[in-house]
């Protein structure tokens, strides 16, 4: 819970701070004092603590979880099966409230076989993450190119450049080239696109034209810390020759 409120509060921190309520079956006060605990700084971010349950109607709407921006379901220390079952309950609990829910949720799972299950239940509000799964791919690619460690924590956190979507209707009409090229602030890396039901695609063709609805994906230090220009003027050079060296087998300990 530590790792993740930082990430809140930072990402939060351009909007001068949100509020994040933490629900769970522990007394209040013990786990306002562990958060106190972390040392710190929320950057203007709210956290509020309440003693309940998730599986109980009447203390999801004491968190006010029809609201909430986005929820998310963080998986059980115990059993792989027994946390993922849990969260399945959960989630059936969510789907169930009767006002309906303004966010989608995110649902932290300990085994990947429970995937489809949890998804079936949740339909599209849900997306899954298996959490040691990820970390396993990750740490394979760092051990076999070092130096990507600093560009995942980079990109996945908030501290630095991260990934933002978003529409701009200006845009409309310009081929994917220009668009590269339209922002000094940001790295645009792929759409949004719109007439595919908001599939993203990276890295589409450069002769792939922008359209009503479609949204940009870019890497950028902020929300609000670019915007479209006029596009650069780009000079043309010649490619770099390539030696194509031979692949041996890795041993990796």
């Amino acid at each position: 819970l530590g790792s993740l409120l930082k990430q809140l509060s930072i990402a939060n921190q351009s909007l001068g701070g949100g509020v994040v309520v933490v629900l769970a079956e522990r007394e209040k006060e013990e786990m306002e004092l562990d958060i106190a605990k972390l040392e710190f700084n929320f950057l203007g971010t709210s956290v509020i603590c309440r003693s309940g349950s998730p599986l109980i109607m009447a203390d999801l709407k004491k968190v006010s979880v029809s609201k909430a921006r986005s929820i998310i379901v963080l998986a059980e220390v115990e059993n792989a099966d027994q946390s993922d079952a849990r969260a399945l309950r959960v989630v059936l609990s969510l789907t169930g409230v009767k006002e309906g829910l303004r966010g989608h949720i995110v649902v932290e799972l300990s085994d990947l076989d429970n995937e489809q299950l949890v998804k079936l239940v949740g339909g599209d509000l849900v997306e899954t993450v298996v959490a040691h799964d990820v970390i396993g791919r990750l740490m394979i690619q760092c051990a076999r190119q070092p130096g990507l460690v600093q560009i995942w924590e980079d990109i996945l956190g908030f501290d630095n450049a991260e990934f933002y979507v978003k529409r701009w209707p200006q845009l409309d009409g310009a081929c994917f080239e220009e668009v590269l090229v339209s922002f000094p602030d940001a790295i645009p890396c792929g759409i949004k696109v719109a007439a595919n039901d908001g599939k993203i695609v990276l890295n589409p063709d450069d002769d792939y034209i922008m359209r009503e609805g479609d949204e940009l994906l870019v890497v950028a230090e902020d929300d609000d810390t670019y915007a479209p220009s006029r596009p650069a003027e780009v000079r043309r050079g010649c490619l770099p020759e390539v030696q194509n060296i031979p692949k041996v087998p890795e041993k990796i300990l």
